[in-house]
């Protein structure tokens, strides 16, 4: 090999490396308290969806907006606005998780992952056991 084509092979991996670097790092964990203290940087809040609040999504206005309240895990509530359409069962989920950034009062989501309850629950189980000794 030529070292033109040694250094240009270099030169893409290490440019791969970056570009998969800077994708896979979708912010650090942290409770809303952080967030908001430091808004120049994206953060993973996880906590669950404040049934107290309204949802409101509205496909007719803007499909691409979500708006609800979350408490993190130390049951602080913010104003959530998600960027994207309202996922299928989301108050019937267990758990939230957004990836976003702080912005005045309110926090920003990119992306949201739910945690879904079980379609199975503790009683079923232990009947089935009991019952069945396994399938």
């Amino acid at each position: 090999m030529k070292k033109t084509q040694v250094i240009g092979v270099i030169f893409i991996a290490v440019c791969l490396g970056v570009l998969v670097n800077v994708l896979s790092d979708p912010g650090k964990m942290a409770g809303f308290e952080q967030a908001f203290a430091d808004p120049d940087h994206t953060y993973r809040v996880s906590g669950f969806l404040d049934k107290e609040q309204e949802v409101i999504y509205d496909p007719i206005t803007n499909a691409s907006m979500t708006t609800f309240h979350m408490k993190d895990q130390d049951g602080l509530s913010r104003k959530i606005i998600l960027d994207k359409s309202k996922p299928q069962g989301f108050e019937m989920s267990e758990s939230l998780v957004i990836i976003g950034r702080a912005d005045g009062e309110i926090f920003r989501a990119e992306e949201l992952l739910m945690k879904c309850p079980s379609k199975y629950n503790e009683e079923n189980h232990m009947i089935q056991e009991a019952g069945t000794g396994g399938i």
